[in-house]
């Protein structure tokens, strides 16, 4: 018959969008029942026992990514907060102030806890990161609003219209104008430069970079015995250099060695070696201390380009050592002010110079220990 010879579909073939629809309801099923497990449970403890939601940590994590975090820094930085019972994670991303408070602890139980001297001082080297990373937040570091706000003591630079600088530091401070030390050719001397001379006034703020303002000379008056320039007030900062390492003050002494590049062999076999020139050691002052180079007050021969070796003690009995590139040279009564960059440190050394820099040594490393 012809009815029995027609071929019939009874079986229509499965849509494939179907099996996607239903995979994705499933799958979607599982990370509920995930999550709800997770915020129906006990919180993960931390080290010091408090409980942390899940979803809260979750969307920290991901703050701290797009603040500039990687992904295992955001990691550290929550696992720290986890064990020091940081109640308000955000306000870590925020506030300079609650993260010095956290990464200090972290780091006092970094050198306690940590099972071997590589662990130490990788931790602590992620930790100074997370610091460098944040970098400037909330205004802790912001440049001051006005010169009069500028402290006896505060060291400057004085600019002059043609570019030339001279370090100096402010002497005086009056409802109208601000003292500075008058530079000059020696001691008790001074340029006198003319009343209405433009200036530009340069000093540096929580070692975050260079802010200035513009001035004129106002007049001279000797302040102990010392010929002090006085110039007007000014309610107008502005930033003039951004660093990308943060910069400090620090005021130690410190040895310096000449390296020199010397080749050895011939033909293919020949190679470059960095000799340290022992005998040639000179002292200066490390006037100011960053990451990435320093300030070297000292009475030297050497030529920008010379490569140095420095070694000096951050705390009391912590020598470091660093290798550097001399890039170039202020000359001034007091000694040459050698701007030097960092070449090599080693992670260690580095360490004590971020901690140092950051303010995570001294009394408030103490306090976390306490």
């Amino acid at each position: 018959m012809i009815l029995l010879q027609t071929n019939v579909d009874f079986f229509v073939p499965p849509d494939p969008r179907q099996g996607i629809i239903f995979g994705g309801i499933f799958i979607g099923l599982i990370l509920v029942a995930v999550i709800g497990s997770k915020l129906s449970g006990p919180g993960t403890s931390g080290g010091s026992g408090g409980n942390a939601s899940f979803l809260l940590r979750l969307s920290f994590k991901r703050k701290a990514r797009r603040a500039g975090l990687s992904r295992q820094q955001a990691r550290l930085i929550d696992r720290m907060a986890q064990k020091h019972n940081v109640a308000d994670r955000n306000r870590l991303l925020t506030s300079t102030r609650a993260l010095d408070r956290l990464l200090t602890r972290s780091l006092a139980t970094a050198e306690t806890e940590s099972t071997s001297d590589y662990t130490r001082e990788q931790m602590k080297h992620d930790l100074l990161q997370i610091r460098s990373r944040l970098g400037r937040m909330d205004g802790n570091g912001s440049p001051i609003k006005s010169s009069r706000k500028l402290r006896q003591g505060t060291e400057v630079i004085i600019r002059t219209s043609d570019k030339t600088q001279y370090d100096s530091r402010v002497v005086a401070s009056t409802e109208q104008l601000l003292g500075i030390e008058a530079p000059g050719p020696g001691p008790n001397e001074h340029y006198g430069w003319s009343k209405g001379m433009p200036l530009v006034i340069l000093f540096d703020v929580g070692g975050d970079g260079l802010y200035g303002f513009k001035t004129k000379v106002a007049g001279y008056r000797t302040r102990r015995g010392t010929p002090a320039l006085y110039v007007d007030h000014s309610d107008t900062i502005s930033s003039a250099q951004k660093r990308k390492s943060p910069r400090k003050d620090f005021g130690n002494p410190a040895y310096f060695f000449p390296v020199l590049v010397v080749t050895e062999g011939r033909g293919r076999n020949r190679k470059k070696r960095a000799v340290v020139d022992s005998a040639k050691r000179q002292l200066g002052t490390i006037q100011d201390i960053s990451a990435g180079g320093c300030g070297l007050r000292a009475r030297t021969s050497m030529k920008p380009g010379t490569l140095i070796k420095i070694t000096f003690e951050v705390r009391q009995g912590t020598n470091v050592t660093v290798f550097g590139k001399l890039l170039s040279i202020e000359p001034g009564y007091r000694g040459s002010l050698l701007h030097v960059k960092f070449t090599k440190v080693s992670r260690v050394h580095m360490n004590e110079i971020m901690a140092y820099v950051y303010g995570y040594t001294g009394e408030r490393q103490e306090r976390a220990y306490g």
